[in-house]
């Protein structure tokens, strides 16, 4: 029997897949929301993703892009071509931002980023208060989480 899930990215902390079944209301995540019918192997896929990222902690660049590898691996859906294969780089990691003020230039990185889809500052947060951004639902973590998303709304409105 296939069931609805639905399948929510929590953009926090360990930056956690979760699955919400419709019919009992069980949780874990916020944010992305895709109802889609999954299959046997579809929820080894998402239960294999979960396993190896649920508690990840440490270190936010030397670990977004390969939880977002796998994320893709995990929904079936295809990777980020190598940066550069492709002119303008509309699906990548670290999207070149060009920033103009007057007659100065600099250039900022997105961490994700698929053009007219989805924009992505990433933030790695633990279970423990000395790793990552800091812990899991504390304030100080929350207030990470809010700068990445004013952050990444400055990218998408200076585009």
């Amino acid at each position: 029997m296939i069931r609805n899930i639905a399948l929510r990215l929590e953009i926090h902390g360990g930056l956690r897949l979760g699955r919400q079944n419709r019919a009992n209301g069980l949780e874990m995540g916020i944010g992305f929301d895709a109802w889609v019918a999954m299959d046997s192997a579809d929820r080894q896929r998402i239960d294999a993703f979960l396993a190896r990222w649920q508690d990840s902690v440490g270190n936010e660049r030397a670990n977004y892009q390969g939880f977002f590898l796998d994320l893709c691996a995990a929904l079936g859906v295809e990777p980020p071509p190598p940066k550069g294969n492709v002119p303008g780089d509309p699906y990548c990691f670290d999207k070149d931002i060009k920033f103009y003020g007057g007659k100065l230039e600099s250039t900022r990185f997105a961490d994700f980023y698929k053009e007219g889809c989805f924009l992505i500052e990433a933030k790695q947060g633990s279970n423990e208060s000395n790793k990552g951004h800091g812990k899991r639902g504390t304030k100080v973590y929350q207030d990470h989480l809010q700068k990445a998303f004013n952050q990444a709304k400055s990218y998408a409105y200076n585009r």
